[in-house]
């Protein structure tokens, strides 16, 4: 079963490619490779495309080859129909897609990519729609790995590299998230000219390592020629990201505390059939 996004378009030798790793028994998940159609709209578009190139593209290349590939995106993810019946198929859910990829590991079923399954989405082209999606995309994460799937974190049943991608996900996103501005606030009270010279280190080593992994993602692209100009603009990647940093802790302290718990961004249909956690 292969699901796509209402706004998801595909290369034609798309399902060869996705339907290749099921020829592994134990296969129950294929990620596709996603990349942004509206790349060159605005600023924002262009910085979207930079992390799907570098955190798809290159990113899930590397997890698979680890074997800890966590998910399938909503937009593009090929199912095993037996693994997906066996675990009662989709829940409502506010990321069905993780909750879904999560549901088969815990029965067993393995996560693969599919690099040379391509599809094109449309990213959002305004700072505020970018927001709102990372928004959902955040409290979607910490709800269904963190809170329903939690039991994925005990080394004694799940695979060990699976556990420690797991907690690396949740120190940088969740942990490291709610600490920054308790640091950001305590060295401004106390070693402000500290904190100015950490953050251009910080800004500087980020900018470098933007630059490096984008121009590593492209090398091994199938579209570098439409791709090779994100290289120049990745430089701007750190400025973008500290943005999504505060979207991202806004969401955290939402869904630990379930402020907004029930949004409009989920229907009230699903609202009644998803289970409380």
């Amino acid at each position: 079963v292969i699901s796509v996004d209402a706004d998801t378009t595909f290369d034609r030798d798309l399902i060869l490619h996705m339907i290749g790793p099921f020829c592994d028994p134990q296969v129950g998940v294929v990620a596709g490779n996603l990349k942004v159609r509206n790349q060159t709209a605005t600023f924002v578009t262009r910085m979207q495309a930079i992390e799907y190139l570098v955190g798809i593209g290159l990113g899930k290349r590397w997890t698979d080859l680890r074997g800890v590939t966590l998910q399938a995106s909503g937009a593009l993810g090929a199912f095993r129909r037996e693994a997906v019946q066996s675990v009662g198929q989709w829940d409502s859910e506010l990321a069905e897609d993780t909750d879904i990829s999560l549901k088969l590991q815990k029965a067993g079923w393995r996560v693969r990519f599919a690099p040379r399954a391509i599809a094109m989405t449309d990213a959002p082209e305004t700072w505020r729609a970018v927001a709102r999606q990372r928004y959902r995309w955040d409290r979607g994460t910490l709800r269904t790995y963190y809170h329903k799937h939690r039991g994925l974190m005990n080394p004694f049943r799940y695979r060990v590299g699976l556990v420690f991608e797991l907690a690396l996900q949740y120190f940088f996103g969740t942990v490291a998230t709610l600490l920054y501005p308790i640091y950001v606030v305590c060295m401004l009270v106390y070693r402000p000219w500290v904190l100015f010279f950490a953050m251009f280190a910080a800004i500087s080593l980020c900018v470098l390592g933007s630059v490096t992994t984008t121009a590593a993602a492209v090398c091994i692209s199938e579209r570098r020629r439409l791709e090779w100009p994100l290289v120049l603009w990745s430089a701007l990647l750190p400025f973008y990201k500290e943005y999504l940093r505060w979207v991202r802790l806004r969401a955290t302290i939402h869904e630990l505390f379930r402020i907004h718990y029930e949004d409009t961004f989920l229907p009230d249909s699903a609202w009644r059939c998803a289970p409380r956690w």
